[in-house]
Protein backbone atom coordinates (compact mmCIF):
# COMPACT_ATOMS: atom_id res chain seq x y z
CA UNK A 1 0.00 0.00 0.00
CA UNK A 2 1.25 3.22 -0.79
CA UNK A 3 -0.10 6.31 0.64
CA UNK A 4 -0.97 9.69 -1.61
CA UNK A 5 -2.69 12.54 1.24
CA UNK A 6 -5.99 11.13 2.06
CA UNK A 7 -5.99 7.84 -0.31
CA UNK A 8 -4.16 4.74 -0.38
CA UNK A 9 -3.23 3.18 -3.21
CA UNK A 10 -2.25 -0.85 -3.70
CA UNK A 11 -0.40 -1.98 -7.16
CA UNK A 12 -0.33 -5.59 -8.21
CA UNK A 13 1.40 -6.35 -11.50
CA UNK A 14 -0.51 -9.42 -12.69
CA UNK A 15 1.24 -12.56 -14.34
CA UNK A 16 -0.89 -14.36 -16.69
CA UNK A 17 -1.42 -17.31 -13.73
CA UNK A 18 -1.45 -14.89 -11.19
CA UNK A 19 -4.22 -14.45 -8.70
CA UNK A 20 -5.69 -10.56 -9.20
CA UNK A 21 -5.08 -9.38 -5.51
CA UNK A 22 -6.35 -6.01 -5.75
CA UNK A 23 -9.66 -7.57 -7.27
CA UNK A 24 -9.43 -10.00 -4.42
CA UNK A 25 -8.96 -7.19 -1.66
CA UNK A 26 -11.73 -5.35 -2.98
CA UNK A 27 -14.27 -7.89 -2.75
CA UNK A 28 -12.78 -8.57 0.98
CA UNK A 29 -13.44 -4.83 1.99
CA UNK A 30 -16.99 -5.39 0.44
CA UNK A 31 -17.82 -8.13 1.96
CA UNK A 32 -16.48 -6.94 5.56
CA UNK A 33 -18.25 -4.02 5.05
CA UNK A 34 -21.42 -5.66 4.63
CA UNK A 35 -20.69 -7.75 7.68
CA UNK A 36 -20.21 -4.69 9.70
CA UNK A 37 -16.54 -4.86 9.71
CA UNK A 38 -14.95 -1.86 9.30
CA UNK A 39 -12.25 -1.00 6.93
CA UNK A 40 -11.09 1.97 5.25
CA UNK A 41 -13.55 3.80 2.91
CA UNK A 42 -13.30 1.97 -0.21
CA UNK A 43 -12.91 4.29 -3.38
CA UNK A 44 -12.22 2.08 -6.03
CA UNK A 45 -10.67 -0.94 -8.16
CA UNK A 46 -9.39 -0.51 -11.36
CA UNK A 47 -7.14 -2.43 -14.31
CA UNK A 48 -4.67 -1.22 -16.64
CA UNK A 49 -2.62 -3.59 -19.03
CA UNK A 50 -1.24 -5.55 -16.90
CA UNK A 51 -1.51 -3.70 -13.45
CA UNK A 52 -4.14 -3.49 -11.02
CA UNK A 53 -5.18 -0.82 -8.47
CA UNK A 54 -7.42 -1.05 -5.42
CA UNK A 55 -8.23 2.65 -3.80
CA UNK A 56 -9.42 3.17 -0.34
CA UNK A 57 -9.33 6.52 2.26
CA UNK A 58 -5.43 6.95 4.12
CA UNK A 59 -6.92 7.27 7.73
CA UNK A 60 -4.03 9.49 9.30
CA UNK A 61 -5.23 9.36 12.76
CA UNK A 62 -5.30 5.86 13.08
CA UNK A 63 -2.98 4.29 15.53
CA UNK A 64 -1.66 0.94 15.56
CA UNK A 65 -3.19 -1.56 17.54
CA UNK A 66 0.50 -2.26 19.49
CA UNK A 67 0.77 1.24 19.93
CA UNK A 68 -3.14 1.62 21.02
CA UNK A 69 -2.24 -0.85 23.90
CA UNK A 70 0.52 0.68 24.87
CA UNK A 71 -1.22 3.89 25.70
CA UNK A 72 -3.44 2.43 27.85
CA UNK A 73 -3.63 3.87 31.58
CA UNK A 74 -5.73 2.97 34.40
CA UNK A 75 -7.58 -0.41 35.19
CA UNK A 76 -11.46 0.47 34.16
CA UNK A 77 -9.92 2.12 30.50
CA UNK A 78 -8.05 -1.53 30.52
CA UNK A 79 -10.80 -3.40 30.88
CA UNK A 80 -12.97 -1.07 28.70
CA UNK A 81 -10.75 -1.49 25.91
CA UNK A 82 -10.11 -5.82 26.16
CA UNK A 83 -13.58 -6.07 26.14
CA UNK A 84 -14.32 -3.73 22.98
CA UNK A 85 -11.14 -5.57 21.49
CA UNK A 86 -12.20 -9.41 22.49
CA UNK A 87 -16.11 -8.24 20.68
CA UNK A 88 -14.64 -6.92 17.52
CA UNK A 89 -12.86 -10.39 17.37
CA UNK A 90 -15.92 -12.43 17.90
CA UNK A 91 -17.59 -10.79 15.89
CA UNK A 92 -15.51 -11.13 12.77
CA UNK A 93 -15.54 -14.97 13.63
CA UNK A 94 -19.27 -14.92 14.17
CA UNK A 95 -19.75 -12.83 10.77
CA UNK A 96 -17.37 -15.81 8.73
CA UNK A 97 -14.34 -13.75 8.40
CA UNK A 98 -11.13 -14.53 9.55
CA UNK A 99 -7.38 -13.29 8.89
CA UNK A 100 -4.93 -15.83 8.28
CA UNK A 101 -1.99 -13.99 9.13
CA UNK A 102 -3.65 -12.23 11.67
CA UNK A 103 -1.77 -9.54 14.01
CA UNK A 104 -1.52 -6.18 15.68
CA UNK A 105 -0.05 -4.26 12.04
CA UNK A 106 -3.60 -5.38 10.47
CA UNK A 107 -5.40 -3.45 12.93
CA UNK A 108 -5.94 0.42 13.08
CA UNK A 109 -7.75 2.56 15.94
CA UNK A 110 -9.49 5.19 14.95
CA UNK A 111 -12.08 7.37 17.31
CA UNK A 112 -11.57 4.10 19.81
CA UNK A 113 -12.64 2.22 17.31
CA UNK A 114 -11.23 -1.09 15.60
CA UNK A 115 -10.36 -1.26 11.92
CA UNK A 116 -9.04 -4.17 9.76
CA UNK A 117 -6.67 -3.04 7.26
CA UNK A 118 -4.21 -4.66 4.71
CA UNK A 119 -6.98 -7.51 3.50
CA UNK A 120 -4.34 -9.53 1.39
CA UNK A 121 -5.24 -12.97 3.68
CA UNK A 122 -8.90 -12.21 4.53
CA UNK A 123 -11.21 -15.32 4.57
CA UNK A 124 -14.63 -15.39 4.20
CA UNK A 125 -16.14 -18.33 5.31
CA UNK A 126 -16.96 -20.28 8.67
CA UNK A 127 -13.60 -20.49 10.41
CA UNK A 128 -13.03 -23.46 12.70
CA UNK A 129 -12.20 -23.85 16.01
CA UNK A 130 -8.48 -24.61 15.34
CA UNK A 131 -8.57 -20.76 12.74
CA UNK A 132 -10.44 -19.44 15.74
CA UNK A 133 -7.86 -20.14 18.28
CA UNK A 134 -5.23 -19.65 15.85
CA UNK A 135 -5.92 -16.09 15.22
CA UNK A 136 -6.11 -15.76 19.23
CA UNK A 137 -2.39 -17.13 18.98
CA UNK A 138 -1.16 -14.81 16.36
CA UNK A 139 -2.98 -11.91 17.73
CA UNK A 140 -1.38 -12.69 21.73
CA UNK A 141 2.20 -13.07 20.17
CA UNK A 142 1.83 -9.95 18.38
CA UNK A 143 0.94 -7.53 22.02
CA UNK A 144 2.52 -9.93 24.07
CA UNK A 145 5.01 -7.38 26.22
CA UNK A 146 2.55 -5.19 27.06
CA UNK A 147 -0.69 -7.50 27.92
CA UNK A 148 -0.67 -8.74 31.31
CA UNK A 149 -2.04 -12.31 31.96
CA UNK A 150 -4.70 -11.00 34.05
CA UNK A 151 -6.15 -9.00 31.07
CA UNK A 152 -5.11 -11.97 28.56
CA UNK A 153 -7.68 -13.98 30.65
CA UNK A 154 -10.40 -10.89 30.88
CA UNK A 155 -10.54 -10.93 26.53
CA UNK A 156 -10.79 -14.45 26.64
CA UNK A 157 -13.69 -14.21 28.67
CA UNK A 158 -15.28 -11.23 27.18
CA UNK A 159 -14.32 -13.53 23.80
CA UNK A 160 -16.53 -16.09 24.67
CA UNK A 161 -19.74 -14.10 25.66
CA UNK A 162 -19.19 -14.29 29.48
CA UNK A 163 -19.69 -17.97 28.64
CA UNK A 164 -16.13 -19.25 29.62
CA UNK A 165 -15.58 -23.15 28.64
CA UNK A 166 -14.97 -26.08 31.98
CA UNK A 167 -11.44 -25.54 33.58
CA UNK A 168 -10.35 -28.29 31.22
CA UNK A 169 -11.23 -26.47 28.16
CA UNK A 170 -9.76 -23.15 29.06
CA UNK A 171 -6.77 -25.08 30.42
CA UNK A 172 -6.40 -26.42 26.55
CA UNK A 173 -7.26 -23.34 24.81
CA UNK A 174 -4.53 -21.08 26.99
CA UNK A 175 -2.10 -23.97 25.98
CA UNK A 176 -3.06 -23.99 22.48
CA UNK A 177 -2.47 -20.22 22.45
CA UNK A 178 1.02 -20.13 24.00
CA UNK A 179 2.54 -22.74 21.59
CA UNK A 180 1.43 -20.22 18.95
CA UNK A 181 2.72 -17.68 19.89
CA UNK A 182 5.88 -19.42 21.12
CA UNK A 183 6.41 -20.28 17.13
CA UNK A 184 5.79 -16.23 15.82
CA UNK A 185 9.18 -14.25 15.31
CA UNK A 186 7.78 -11.89 18.12
CA UNK A 187 10.79 -9.31 17.15
CA UNK A 188 9.72 -7.80 14.46
CA UNK A 189 6.67 -6.21 16.66
CA UNK A 190 9.66 -5.14 19.20
CA UNK A 191 9.21 -7.97 21.76
CA UNK A 192 10.45 -9.96 23.69
CA UNK A 193 8.54 -13.04 24.15
CA UNK A 194 10.32 -16.00 26.40
CA UNK A 195 10.75 -19.29 23.87
CA UNK A 196 10.14 -21.06 27.49
CA UNK A 197 7.67 -24.13 27.46
CA UNK A 198 7.06 -23.48 31.43
CA UNK A 199 4.30 -21.03 30.84
CA UNK A 200 2.45 -21.11 34.35
CA UNK A 201 -1.60 -21.58 33.15
CA UNK A 202 -4.56 -19.98 35.59
CA UNK A 203 -6.05 -22.01 37.11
Amino acid sequence: MRAYGRVCIKIHEKGRFHKDRCLAIWIASMELDIRGINVPKILGYFKFENRSFFVSEYLAEGIGLHEYLSRIVGKPEKRRIMMALACWVRKMHDHRIWQKDFNSTYVLCVKNQFMLIDLDNVKCGKPSERQKIYNLGQLNASVADIIRLRDKIRFLYYYFSGKMPNRAKRREIYRKIWEITLTKNTLVFGLDTPKSNSFELPE
